[in-house]
């Protein structure tokens, strides 16, 4: 006669491990506006993918005259949702870490730590987590390093990850290993962008071969983000003049300034200035974006680099219901599985 014990034990393994298995499978998001309110289908996208954690960018942080100054600090934030996790996060330019000051890192510390524990609590957030985005340099990552590690004292008890962009998984020794226990591996942009032929910058899979075989070598723990967004390239005679985020963008719907020439790609008909950016006629605005083969593509890649037996968050670029025309909440899910 079999024993009970023998067979139940198994079986509570299974579900345990099952249970575990499903709770990884959550989508995380950035959130990158300046007013925080959720559209009905941002709010049941965030339902349908079982959304955990959310990475909302508090404000930006740059150098402007020699001042290092917050900008773009969001509005709203007592609107977000009790039931979802919130992860302050802020951008700091690479340049603001550009010969600066000890005095200055201390004090910068001091200034975006308090802005935090500021907005925070006056929203009624409590968070654990923190996130600081920045693209640094081999020419910054000291005094970047520097700063990580003074406003981890600036805030006890919090943990502090950093977005990590291919490049630096690629060359460690030459960009330096972030003093943190935590970091956000950022798997897009990586086409080149003075390439007119390039067929899409926020994501090619020759690019991204380049770099997966250095992901497991890494050593840091890592979470994932994956694209979900579109940008605008500006072009002038074929040459790119910059990126257009959605935000920057001019009203595409405006015939007298601007001429359709096919489905996301749009000619300057009369010149105009727009958010500090001026646009010439004939100058061109094309549409990039990522649809479901190009994040499948990308996640299968990824995969081979994951450890899958230990817990990660998949997290994508980013909330907004006009980054849904391309991909949905069934294809958010097909992900997960791939990478969980």
């Amino acid at each position: 006669m079999l024993c009970l014990k023998n067979i139940l034990l198994p079986v509570a393994l299974c579900i345990l491990l099952f249970a575990c298995k499903n709770d990884n499978k959550s989508a995380s998001f950035y959130y990158w506006k300046t007013n925080f309110r959720l559209s009905a289908q941002e709010k049941q996208v965030l339902k349908d993918v079982n959304t955990k954690d959310l990475y909302i960018r508090f404000f930006d942080v740059d150098k402007k005259n020699d001042a290092i100054v917050p900008l773009g600090t969001i509005n709203n934030l007592e609107d977000v949702p009790d039931s979802i996790n919130i992860v302050p996060t802020v951008f700091i330019t690479n340049r603001t870490f550009v010969d600066i000051s000890k005095e200055e890192i201390g004090r910068l510390a001091k200034n975006v730590s308090s802005k935090i524990n500021v907005l925070a609590a006056n929203a009624n957030i409590i968070f654990n987590e923190f996130q600081i985005d920045c693209d640094w340099s081999e020419k910054t990552k000291k005094t970047y390093f520097e700063f990580l590690s003074n406003i981890q004292q600036e805030m006890p008890g919090k943990t502090v990850s950093v977005t990590i962009r291919l490049h630096q998984v690629k060359y460690p020794l030459r960009s330096g290993i972030p003093p943190v226990k935590n970091g956000v591996l950022m798997f897009y942009n990586m086409g080149k962008l003075n390439n007119t032929e390039e067929k899409n910058s926020i994501y090619n899979t020759a690019d991204a071969e380049k770099y997966v075989s250095y992901i497991k070598k890494y050593p840091l723990r890592l979470d994932y983000a994956l694209p979900v967004f579109s940008w605008q390239l500006h072009k002038r005679n074929n040459k790119l003049l910059g990126l257009v985020s959605k935000n920057e963008l001019p009203d595409t719907n405006n015939a007298e300034l601007l001429l359709k020439q096919k489905p996301g790609v749009f000619k300057i008909k009369s010149p105009f200035l727009h958010k500090g950016r001026y646009y010439m006629e004939n100058d061109e605005l094309q549409t990039e974006y990522i649809g479901e083969t190009e994040l499948t593509n990308a996640a299968q890649l990824l995969a081979g680099s994951i450890d899958k037996t230990k817990y990660h968050k998949i997290i994508f670029f980013d909330l907004d219901s006009s980054n849904f025309k391309h991909i949905n909440h069934e294809t958010i899910k097909k992900i997960l599985d791939v990478l969980n």
